[in-house]
């Protein structure tokens, strides 16, 4: 073998004929850093220079506690060269040491839902204590406490106290976005009823009045003949 004055990635020609001097190889070293579980992949493989290297995977679990493993980097502080699962890199004139990179784990912000009465005057309302994550379905809950407003009937809750926003129904469900949902009890004025007194014939006097607005079932007390109501030739009797 004719052995040229500059050799150029050691050929292996000349390693396949003993000339060791000039065929030295290098070794992949993978260290956990810091890792509380699993084991770091061993590379057996003896690499020369220029030869292209792959980086191994997580084989061995390795875990570490409150992070998630993100590749390999020359420097356990990761300033150094990053390398991705099976990203490949050429083989220097000396041993590689990958060090495992973690980073660390962001807890998935969480939503309420929160019910506000809106003006009732009696009942409580509805607790719901699970924290949602973004774009999980939310049952809406039913008037469980007996909310009630004195001339109103409950109608449902709405994203807004006005009513303004976005209306649900008892049984309902809505997707969690990205903030606390508050939930406005609603309210529907019920339709009030008045008593009128007709004079019916009297030619003098004047009719009682009742101001007051009476809802369905509400009792009413019917006034007496206050304004002396008369009719010539009769006596009043009462109303009808």
């Amino acid at each position: 073998v004719v052995c040229p004055l500059v050799l150029s990635g050691c050929p292996q020609l000349l390693c396949d004929f003993g000339i060791s001097d000039l065929c030295e190889t290098y070794g992949i070293i993978y260290i956990a850093n810091g890792a509380d579980e699993g084991s770091t992949p061993v590379d057996s493989s003896e690499y020369q220079e220029g030869d292209t290297v792959t980086a191994l995977t997580n084989s061995g679990g390795l875990a570490l506690s409150g992070y998630s493993f993100d590749g390999w980097n020359t420097a356990a502080n990761g300033a150094g060269t990053s390398y991705s699962v099976g990203a490949t890199f050429k083989m220097g004139p000396a041993d590689v040491t990958l060090y495992a990179q973690w980073s660390e784990e962001q807890e998935e912000a969480t939503y309420n839902v929160t019910y506000d009465d809106n003006g009732s005057d009696s009942g409580s309302v509805p607790t719901d204590s699970t924290s949602y994550q973004q774009g999980a379905t939310v049952p809406v809950k039913n008037n469980t406490g007996n909310l009630a407003r004195t001339g109103y009937s409950f109608v449902g809750w709405n994203t807004a106290a006005n009513g303004s926003g976005t209306s649900y129904t008892t049984g309902t469900t809505f997707t969690v976005g990205s903030s606390n949902v508050t939930l406005y009890a609603q309210w529907s004025s019920n339709p009030t009823y008045t008593v009128t007194y007709n004079e019916n014939g009297a030619d003098s006097g004047f009719l009682p009045t009742d101001s007051t607005s009476y809802q369905q079932g509400a009792t009413v007390s019917v006034l007496n003949n206050t304004g002396n109501l008369a009719r010539t030739g009769y006596s009043f009797t009462g109303w009808n």
